[in-house]
C-alpha cells in the first residue's frame, strides 16, 4: 500500500511539473513595448543633416581640445556655437510672413467678387483657387481638398486658418465661418472690408520692417565683430589666464553673459506677434 502511494505521489509530481512545463513553453511571448526616446535625441534627429554633423565634429572637436589643453569649457561652448551664432546673426524672416500676408488680401479680395456672382461658398472656394496667389496657393489647395474630401467646412477654415498662423488668417477664416454656418447675405462685403484691414496691417508692417532694418543690420555687426575678436584672442594665445578652473568658470560665465545680452539684442529686432483669435497652432 506504501508503495502504491509513494509511485501516485511521484506520477502526481511529475505530472504537476510536465504541465508547469507546458505551460511556461505554450505561453505568449510578451509584447515588448517600444522604448521611448528621449526628448534630446529627438531633438537631434529633427535637425538639419549638414547642422547635426556639424555639431557632431564641434562636440569631438571639443572633447580633443579638453584633453590636449584643459580647456574642459570647449566640450560645451564648440556645439552651443554651432547652434547660436547662426541663429544670432540671422536675419528674422518677415518679408515672408508679409508677402503672404499681402497674398492673403489678394485672395480675400477674389473670393469676394466670387460670391459676388451668387456662386455658393464652397464653389468659390474652390474656384478660387485658379487665382490664388503663389505665396498662399499651397495652403488654398488643401483646403479645397479638405472641402471636397467631406472633412468639414468649418473645420477646413479651421485648419487653413493654423496653417497660416496670423491673426489676420484668423479674422478671414472667422468670417467664413460664420456664412458657412449661417448663410447669409452680405459676406463678400464683409470680404473687401477684411481685405482692406489686411492691406493696411501689411502696409504698417512693411513700414516697421523699414525702421527697424539699421538696427537689425547694426547688432549683426556688432555680434559679428564680438565673434571675430574672440576668435582673434583665441589663436594669438590670450587665454592663458583662463587656463585654471577658477579662470574657465570665470570664462563661462563671460560667454554665457555675452550669449544672452546678443540674445536680448536680437530680441529687441524682431517684430512681437500679434495673439490669434484662435489660439496658438493647432
Amino acid at each position: 500500500m506504501g508503495t502504491v502511494t509513494a509511485g501516485a505521489a511521484g506520477a502526481a509530481l511529475f505530472g504537476g511539473l510536465l504541465l508547469c512545463a507546458l505551460g511556461v513553453l505554450a505561453r505568449p511571448a510578451p509584447v515588448r513595448r517600444p522604448k521611448s526616446r528621449p526628448a534630446w535625441e529627438a531633438w537631434f534627429r529633427r535637425l538639419p543633416r549638414g547642422r547635426a554633423l556639424l555639431a557632431l565634429c564641434a562636440l569631438i572637436t571639443g572633447i580633443v581640445l579638453a584633453l590636449t589643453t584643459g580647456f574642459v569649457i570647449a566640450i560645451v561652448v564648440l556645439p552651443a556655437a554651432v547652434f547660436g551664432i547662426p541663429a544670432l546673426l540671422q536675419a528674422p524672416d518677415e518679408r515672408s510672413k508679409t508677402a503672404k500676408l499681402g497674398a492673403l488680401a489678394e485672395w480675400t479680395r477674389n473670393l469676394a467678387g466670387l460670391l459676388l456672382a451668387r456662386q455658393s461658398l464652397e464653389g468659390a472656394l474652390a474656384a478660387s483657387l485658379k487665382s490664388a496667389p503663389e505665396a498662399i496657393r499651397n495652403e488654398v489647395a488643401r483646403l479645397v481638398s479638405r472641402i471636397n474630401g467631406r472633412g468639414g467646412v468649418q473645420a477646413a477654415l479651421r485648419a487653413f486658418a493654423d496653417e497660416l498662423d496670423d491673426s489676420s488668417a484668423d479674422v478671414v477664416a472667422a468670417a467664413l465661418m460664420i456664412a458657412a454656418r449661417q448663410r447669409g447675405d452680405g459676406l463678400s462685403a464683409t470680404l473687401l472690408q477684411v481685405s482692406q484691414l489686411v492691406d493696411e496691417e501689411v502696409r504698417g508692417r512693411q513700414a516697421i520692417e523699414a525702421d527697424r532694418a539699421k538696427p537689425r543690420t547694426n547688432a549683426r555687426m556688432l555680434v559679428a565683430v564680438s565673434l571675430a575678436g574672440l576668435v582673434l584672442t583665441l589663436f594669438i594665445g590670450g587665454f592663458e589666464a583662463y587656463s585654471t578652473p577658477m579662470g574657465q568658470a570665470l570664462l563661462a560665465v563671460l560667454l554665457t553673459g555675452f550669449g544672452i545680452s546678443a540674445y536680448w539684442l536680437r530680441r529687441q529686432s524682431v517684430l512681437p506677434e500679434t495673439p490669434r483669435i484662435f489660439g496658438g497652432t493647432a
